[in-house]
């Protein structure tokens, strides 16, 4: 049987595009080297961005979401400033809308409600336990060998994480370049202590991190997802050890170390790495498009990306239905989703990348953090910047501090 489009990856990147595509009449195989529910080591932060794909994903995922009983509402961020200031910032809410604009849920958990979805969705041919051993494309179409099975199709989606496959063996490979790249560590809690009330998400950036931070991120049943992330040039540059460097956070840090008095590990540490949208880089080719962390599109600044695999996913799914109604496969026809993904989301990679290279200066930090609490015109300002991109872009520009500077109001 030949498929119209093959997805190597079951994560929200290539759960978004075969419920998409499957919905606009095509055929889909979906394949992930994992049987679920799986882990996938993550911050597990849901933004406001996420629930807006859930809402466009075919059928009723928003509300089943609403439904489920294993996320945490998360109703704004705390920044920790590096002097150990903070700063409550409330997410963005919509009038007569009563749920949380923001959630954390465990990878484990939302991959699974987002696998399930597929597994019941006509259309949607399930390859799990699969992994992908070779692909070749020619002018007559898209063989995939997997683990048991030679799939055939018209189009390949690369869905599978930041290691891709697909990738490697399409694109001529480069070496990992560090300056656009994160490491990150993971490790789950019980009893931290102290979040705060109505739950925020926390983001502590500290000194020794920068231009990266330390995460706090609040479960139900009184767990938590607390983790670290940097630029790995700068890991690199610094020699450092990041399992001792969280583990000095958490039970030295004269302000944070409290906190965990009385709180238990629940794993192990787990690492994992992230490749940052804060570069260009190619998406597709012939009869094939890459999504989610394959594509790179994680923020620079925030490190969030479920979203952007969401939303890359549904785009790679309108490409496939133009190219199978058009039957134009040519890597200059693919080419118009690379497009397409950088006119959402080019503008917002670019200012978080200069908000990440803004973040290695601990003063100026401090001072924004100083004056949004004593001034509450610049507190909303930096509200409202969570949804409009050229407001957040005034963050990367001089003019800006210079008038925080000159302001009144401390």
């Amino acid at each position: 049987m030949k498929y119209d489009v093959i997805i190597a990856g079951a994560g929200p990147a290539g759960v978004s595009c075969a419920l998409h595509a499957a919905a606009a009449g095509l055929n889909v195989a979906l394949l992930d080297r994992a049987a679920f529910p799986r882990d996938k080591i993550c911050g597990d932060a849901l933004s406001g961005n996420v629930l807006y794909e859930l809402g466009r994903l075919p059928g009723d995922a928003l509300r089943a979401f609403h439904g489920l009983e294993t996320h945490q509402e998360a109703w704004g961020i705390r920044f920790y400033a590096p002097n150990h200031q903070y700063l409550d910032l409330p997410f963005p809410r919509k009038k007569h809308v009563r749920t949380a604009p923001g959630f954390v849920m465990p990878r484990v958990e939302f991959d699974a409600y987002l696998f399930q979805r597929a597994q019941t969705t006509s259309g949607i041919t399930i390859y799990s336990g699969e992994s992908v051993q070779d692909v070749h494309v020619d002018r007559q179409g898209v063989e995939v060998q997997t683990t048991h099975h030679q799939l055939q199709g018209e189009l390949l989606v690369g869905a599978d994480g930041a290691q891709s496959i697909v990738r490697r063996q399409l694109i001529s490979y480069t070496k990992l370049d560090r300056r656009h790249h994160c490491a990150g560590l993971r490790v789950y809690y019980e009893g931290v202590m102290d979040f705060a009330t109505p739950a925020s998400i926390e983001l502590h950036f500290l000194p020794e991190l920068l231009p990266g931070y330390f995460w706090m991120f609040p479960l139900p049943g009184g767990k938590a997802n607390v983790g670290l992330g940097m630029l790995s040039s700068v890991v690199s540059r610094r020699r450092l050890n990041l399992r001792h460097l969280l583990n000095n956070i958490i039970y030295e840090h004269p302000t944070i170390a409290p906190r965990f008095r009385h709180a238990r590990a629940l794993e192990s540490i787990k690492g994992f790495g992230l490749p940052l949208g804060s570069v260009r880089r190619q998406l597709s080719g012939e009869r094939f498009m890459l999504v989610g962390d394959a594509a790179s599109l994680i923020d620079p600044f925030s490190g969030e990306g479920i979203g952007n695999a969401l939303q890359s996913g549904r785009i790679a799914a309108q490409h496939a239905v133009h190219c199978i109604t058009e039957q134009r496969y040519s890597a200059a026809d693919l080419r118009q989703y690379d497009e397409a993904v950088y006119t959402k989301m080019g503008m917002e990679l670019r200012v978080s990348r200069g908000l990440q290279q803004l973040a290695r200066f601990p003063g100026l930090f401090n001072f924004v953090v100083k004056k949004a609490n004593r001034n509450p015109e610049v507190r909303r300002l930096l509200m409202s910047m969570y949804d409009d991109v050229d407001l957040k872009r005034e963050l990367t520009r001089p003019g800006f501090y210079v008038r925080l500077l000159t302001s009144r109001g401390g």
